[in-house]
């Protein structure tokens, strides 16, 4: 209903400061009510487990079914938050079968994301065998994590693992001209635009004011959303420097109809094996959003009849 990933973020920190617990942003789509999430955090508090749970890479996006599962790295910067988008795509997919997101390490724990690539994949393949210890698997990976799905599927074919497909949605190999590029965008709007707007109505010293209090003093939540920043450009790092090998398995690109199409032909150049493109509608915002079910549709096309 217009929510995003940082506003589920902000929510999340904000009930745990209220309950003094450690909820999981998951928690937004596994209870997607009221009742439902006081109803959790009942449980956490008659159990006072949640201050130290220990969340894993692989969440339940819908785990029920018997059709092979399909797992989705998540976009973004990765965490719990960005998983929030995929429960519209959850929603339309077949109920027969079950989906898991993969989160990565670092901005839900608020900690220093993996090292490489390298690392993310080998975990998230740790994780995905507990669930389905051998193949065919159906990876998938969504906006800049479509190299980390691509690392799990070269990994688990070197381990001797089939990899029925590996499903891109809307995604792009990231660089870091890109990366600049969104950070002066989001700067722009988030901040510079809404300090202008205040300007005409409250003055320039009143926002050189709380531009000099942000800096200085702070409050909680804008030094968790700092430390937040400050990880998300660092996971980012990671993943502009990962350089993909071609890949002998098959492949298949979701393209949402309004993004940049030079994204397919850097894909289709790392694609050594089989090669499909499907135009979903939409742009890289709107496919999972407003159109949901047009993509999920898409989606278990090409997953095919199992």
């Amino acid at each position: 209903m217009g929510g995003h990933s940082l506003l589920a973020l902000q929510l999340i920190h904000e009930l745990n400061a209220a309950v003094g617990l450690d909820m999981p942003v998951r928690l937004i789509f596994t209870d997607p009510t009221i009742a439902g999430i006081a109803r959790a955090i009942g449980t956490e508090l008659t159990t006072r487990f949640g201050a130290s749970k220990r969340y894993n890479a692989l969440v339940p996006l819908k785990p029920g079914g018997d059709r092979p599962p399909f797992f989705l790295v998540a976009g973004g910067a990765g965490g719990e938050a960005e998983l929030v988008v995929y429960a519209g795509l959850a929603r339309y997919m077949d109920a027969r079968r079950p989906f898991f997101g993969l989160r990565a390490h670092g901005i839900d724990e608020l900690v220093e994301p993996h090292e490489t690539v390298e690392e993310m994949a080998a975990e998230y393949n740790r994780e995905i065998r507990r669930i389905q210890p051998d193949g065919p698997y159906t990876i998938g990976g969504s906006c800049v994590a479509g190299v980390v799905a691509l690392e799990m599927a070269q990994q688990l074919r070197r381990d001797g693992q089939e990899v029925r497909t590996l499903i891109l949605i809307d995604s792009f190999i990231p660089r870091w001209s890109r990366f600049m590029r969104n950070e002066i965008v989001r700067f722009w709007s988030v901040h510079v635009r809404r300090d202008l707007q205040q300007a005409r109505t409250g003055g320039l010293l009143n926002v050189a004011r709380e531009w000099r209090r942000r800096v200085v003093n702070p409050s909680p939540e804008e030094q968790i959303g700092y430390r937040q920043i400050r990880i998300m450009r660092t996971y980012l790092a990671r993943l502009t420097s990962y350089a993909p090998k071609p890949y002998l398995g098959p492949m298949v690109l979701l393209r949402a109809a309004n993004t940049n199409a030079e994204e397919a032909g850097r894909w289709r150049s790392i694609a050594a094996g089989r090669f499909e493109m499907h135009e979903i509608p939409g742009d890289h915002y709107t496919h999972l959003r407003d159109y949901a079910k047009a993509t999920a549709t898409r989606l278990e096309e090409c997953l095919g009849a199992d």
